[in-house]
């Protein structure tokens, strides 16, 4: 059990995890407003008569990283549907990832579109945090999956894009 007064001693810990979890996504200013986060939680807890452990310190603080990460990721600037419409317009395919220009034919570029415009609203999230730079755990994570379950999705578009 945590008291009030060995509180300041876990920041540079939480810190680390949190810095770990998000790395450059998440800005110095937000990673400071999650600690903070934390702490007010922890202080919170306690005068309820909760009970704080380290556990409980870095459960607290992960959770509210994932929900930062998904914040952040449902606040920028295009979403995937409009990149996904201005594929329709795009001569040059310059929008494409990379990973899709492989498809050199007219005939597999308007499959890979029609494929992304038939998948759910969650899978083309999971794509669009993939594209973004996030691996297969932390995108699991924030969408409250195991990176079994992401894998298994990836493996079975490759397999329905014939690749």
């Amino acid at each position: 059990m945590i008291t009030r007064n060995e509180l300041p001693a876990y920041i540079p810990a939480i810190l680390t995890g949190i810095n770990i979890k998000a790395g450059d996504r998440l800005t110095r200013e937000q990673k400071d407003d999650l600690v903070q986060d934390v702490f007010l939680g922890a202080l919170e807890h306690m005068a309820g008569d909760g009970i704080v452990t380290a556990a409980w310190l870095k459960l607290r603080a992960e959770s509210r990283t994932l929900n930062a990460l998904k914040a952040a990721h449902n606040n920028r600037e295009e979403s995937f549907e409009e990149w996904h419409a201005r594929l329709d317009t795009d001569e040059d395919n310059s929008s494409v990832p990379p990973s899709l220009l492989d498809l050199d034919t007219p005939e597999g570029l308007y499959a890979v579109r029609e494929f992304i415009k038939d998948m759910s609203d969650e899978d083309k999230e999971m794509l669009e945090m993939l594209v973004e730079g996030m691996t297969q755990q932390e995108v699991a994570d924030v969408m409250g999956l195991d990176q079994a379950s992401i894998s298994r999705r990836l493996e079975c578009f490759r397999r329905q894009l014939g690749e």
